[in-house]
């Protein structure tokens, strides 16, 4: 399969079917991590129900490039909301 030739559906089709796995497994939390500065990714995510935590630190890769990790709280009432903001973001 070519990644480069998913529609938005089948994206939002994979996401849901993974979410739902890691909700049956057990998971309460998923993360992952941005780039800074990356806004089309930023928009995704929030819209996927991710917030950012405010943690950052250097790219692996390039230490001249920062990342912040987001987090979605999953569960079954969670599914499709978005995750508590990091406390002091208010």
């Amino acid at each position: 399969m070519r990644v480069d030739r998913l529609t938005e559906g089948d994206w939002e089709t994979l996401r849901e079917i993974r979410l739902r796995a890691l909700t049956t497994d057990g998971a309460a939390l998923i993360s992952l991590w941005l780039m800074d500065g990356n806004a089309v990714a930023e928009r995704l995510y929030r819209r996927a129900g991710y917030a950012p935590t405010g943690v950052r630190m250097p790219m692996p890769r390039d230490r001249s490039l920062t990342e912040e990790r987001w987090t979605k709280l999953l569960g079954e009432e969670q599914l499709g909301k978005p995750a508590q903001q990091p406390l002091g973001s208010d």
